[in-house]
């Protein structure tokens, strides 16, 4: 659920602070999760340098040109193999994040936005 996710999250950046020696990934697409992750970080000033955001190729582009305008370093992933192992994993992915569906039309025109930015 969201919530432990966010939890867990919260957990390991403010463990963070105290290590020299942990790097971390967020991956998430879950929009406000992302948004606590980068409230902590902003607020205990994390080391850039130890931490990235990541998210499923194609899902949730917003969120990473956001992080991105931010200086969050970000990595979009990519499953490949077999289309029977890639399949599955990619529609757990979407069941867990059934609202990412009813947001297309908006990541698009915040896309076409960014597009013409850069243009």
């Amino acid at each position: 659920t969201h919530e432990s996710y966010n939890r867990a999250v919260k957990f390991i950046l403010e463990d963070t602070r105290h290590s020299n020696t942990l790097n971390v990934c967020i991956a998430g697409h879950n929009e406000e999760s992302v948004k606590e992750a980068y409230k902590i970080i902003v607020r205990d000033r994390i080391d850039l340098d130890r931490l990235f955001f990541s998210q499923l190729y194609g899902m949730c582009d917003h969120i990473t040109l956001v992080l991105a305008k931010e200086g969050i370093p970000v990595a979009k992933y990519q499953p490949y193999g077999p289309i029977r192992l890639v399949m599955p994993y990619l529609t757990r992915r979407l069941q867990e994040n059934r609202g990412i569906l009813g947001k297309t039309e908006r990541e698009r025109n915040l896309i076409y936005e960014e597009i013409k930015r850069r243009f």
